[in-house]
């Protein structure tokens, strides 16, 4: 195998997992906002039955996940740099 066959697979085997990587990082993004979704849909809910306070319960642990999930992704983005 030549210098220029090697360096090829081993760019190919780089973009691979890179993509590989990606498309895992989509896949928890849209479940992520698809939960959002749903607590949104569910505070809106109790909002209109009265309960502010069960609400806020809702909407606050939807904004802690969120801080949890991002903070993950960050890290294993930077650690992919």
């Amino acid at each position: 195998m030549t210098d220029l066959e090697q360096r090829l697979r081993n760019e190919t085997g780089r973009l691979t997992r890179a993509l590989q990587d990606a498309s895992k990082q989509r896949k928890e993004m849209q479940a992520d906002l698809i939960w959002q979704r749903d607590d949104i849909t569910e505070a809106i809910d109790l909002l209109q039955a009265g309960s502010v306070r069960d609400a806020i319960q809702v909407l606050q642990g939807s904004l802690d996940r969120r801080d949890r999930t991002r903070e993950q992704r960050k890290v294993k983005h930077e650690s992919a740099e």
